[in-house]
């Protein structure tokens, strides 16, 4: 498949053809809307420690990541290869925690804040509205790292691959027409990369010439296993919530728990910190939940629904087992 060069040199032939000013406060793919919720990120907060392979396909590849440390850069905290979950984090063999205690603290790898990117989020959003693009956050997100991360943060950034995200997942809306299922894709980018050409600063477009389908789509799949939700101002003229999405390091090996062990919050400084809801022993993994709310009241079928539908995995944690086993005996 194509990557952006192609589309952008194609959007800006017609916007020289038009004489289009280029002006996106004008254009009529930027009318604002309200964007609709999803749950391909943590609301309440946590992250997941899975995330797709590198991308494969034509176009320019990301470098291979090189093998993860399995020492984690917090005393106290260690990094173990699971087999049914990947990496996960634990308290070390030597080292337990009381309730209340902050395990560690971090800043953000990448930061994707719509009033970082204002033109970038509006294009975004107008696709979104016209039926384009299913998660928006995801896409804005995924767009931003590849413009603003440094070449050795997109290396952290890969390290959190482990997985594959199908191209259905991706957050592109599949096209109705009769165009074959391998171009589906191509032809949701191809749009975008038009619209970019005609509404984005130049510098922008330049940025965006060498990224392919299939880095995009890796690129989407770790924002929506990893991201966390941060909240931004509110457009009072479109209502629109301006929430941003933030990626980290290490606690995105955080796994999840419908009882975690430990809580995190967002300081003002978009800092991740990770706290112990009880006393840890040592060697014990530190989870989290991705869910918050409602979700811990909620039956078992109930939460599993939520983290299928926002994640697209089956909790087996101690809390899920035991609700099953008590089932089992009914």
């Amino acid at each position: 498949m194509p990557g952006f060069l192609q589309w952008l040199q194609a959007g800006r032939k017609r916007r020289r053809e038009q004489g289009a000013a280029g002006d996106v406060a004008g254009s009529s793919l930027l009318e604002e809307s309200r964007e609709e919720q999803n749950l391909c990120y943590f609301q309440s907060g946590s992250s997941s420690s899975t995330a797709p392979v590198q991308g494969q396909g034509p176009g320019p590849a990301f470098p291979a990541p090189s093998a993860p440390s399995f020492l984690a850069p917090f005393s106290g905290v260690e990094v173990r290869a699971t087999a049914e979950k990947g990496r996960c984090l634990y308290s070390t063999t030597t080292h337990a925690w009381q309730a209340g205690e902050v395990i560690f603290a971090e800043a953000p790898l990448c930061a994707a804040s719509p009033a970082s990117e204002p033109l970038l989020w509006k294009l975004v959003l107008a696709l979104h509205k016209a039926g384009l693009l299913e998660k928006p956050r995801i896409f804005f997100a995924a767009l931003v790292s590849h413009l603003t991360l440094s070449s050795s943060d997109m290396r952290k950034l890969l390290l959190l691959c482990s997985g594959d995200l199908s191209e259905e997942d991706s957050g592109l809306q599949q096209s109705q027409s009769e165009v074959p299922d391998s171009r589906l894709s191509d032809l949701r980018l191809s749009e975008f990369g038009s619209a970019a050409a005609e509404c984005l600063p130049v510098e922008v477009c330049q940025r965006l010439e060498d990224l392919c389908p299939a880095n995009l789509r890796q690129l989407q799949a770790i924002w929506q296993s990893n991201g966390f939700i941060h909240q931004g101002a509110s457009s009072r003229r479109s209502q629109t919530s301006l929430d941003g999405l933030l990626l980290f390091s290490w606690a995105c090996l955080c796994s999840h728990s419908c009882d975690p062990s430990c809580a995190w919050s967002l300081n003002e400084d978009r800092s991740i910190v990770i706290r112990a809801r009880r006393a840890l022993q040592a060697g014990e993994e530190i989870t989290i939940s991705y869910t918050g709310g409602d979700f811990w009241s909620r039956g078992l079928a109930a939460r599993r629904r939520l983290l299928w539908r926002g994640w697209h995995f089956q909790c087996r944690c101690s809390r899920c087992n035991a609700e099953v086993q008590r089932a089992a005996l009914k």
